[in-house]
């Protein structure tokens, strides 16, 4: 298989254990320019857990090309999904979804098929950016054995799903995981560093001197006591 800028992509994040913030911005700019350019989507998004939202497990935006709601509810009031979104990270499900006309995705009538995974019974497509989009994919991230979050591409065009195609993505979708992880990691760590050395540095401020003999002061009465006797 030839090189792609997912497998050069892999090949980096398994070379590094920790993600400063330069890193991760550098990462990401590579990445909105690699979306657009190269994969030709109209609009793109990371969307990860952590958060809830009407009292209910939500997912909240990360990156996107463009102003999206900041957060989503993964299942409505009647406990149903709140779209493909919320399905493929719940179920941890990669999506190709086209329509079988191969027109846009949000029409009412649109008659939806997944071609990577093979879905039946599929929620309602919930656009994520402007309404043009043909196809759209989406990925569940996941790092350590846990899914946190899902990655949305939306093209206006109709395209097949091809085996090349799903292993980009696939590529792509596992590093930007491990990019979006180790990052938040190296970030506690950090703060926790800056914590602890705040907490040394309040004990070195309030320690004693060390190198100065300390000083005793005794009093005594046996003046007092021989003027008596």
């Amino acid at each position: 298989m030839p090189q792609t800028a997912g497998s050069y992509l892999s090949h980096f994040m398994l070379s590094v254990d920790t993600v400063d913030l330069q890193t991760y911005n550098n990462i990401k700019t590579l990445l909105d320019r690699y979306f657009v350019r190269t994969f030709g989507v109209s609009f793109y998004a990371i969307l990860v857990d952590g958060i809830r939202v009407e009292t209910s497990p939500g997912l909240k935006t990360l990156w996107s090309n463009r102003p999206v709601v900041d957060a989503i509810a993964v299942l409505d009031a009647a406990g149903n999904y709140r779209g493909m979104r919320s399905y493929a990270y719940h179920k941890d499900k990669t999506l190709w979804i086209t329509a079988e006309d191969r027109g846009l995705l949000g029409r009412p009538d649109a008659t939806l098929k997944d071609a990577w995974s093979e879905t039946a019974d599929l929620p309602p497509y919930l656009e994520n950016g402007e309404s043009d989009a043909k196809t759209a994919m989406l990925i569940p991230l996941r790092y350590g054995g846990r899914v946190f979050g899902v990655l949305i591409l939306e093209l206006p065009e109709y395209c097949e799903c091809s085996a090349p195609a799903k292993e980009e993505i696939r590529l792509v979708a596992e590093a930007l995981a491990r990019v979006i992880w180790l990052y938040e990691t190296t970030q506690a760590q950090l703060a926790d560093t800056h914590e602890a050395f705040h907490r040394l540095e309040e004990l070195f401020n309030a320690n004693s001197r060390p190198l100065t003999n300390p000083s005793l002061f005794m009093a005594t009465a046996a003046n007092a006591d021989d003027e008596r006797s």
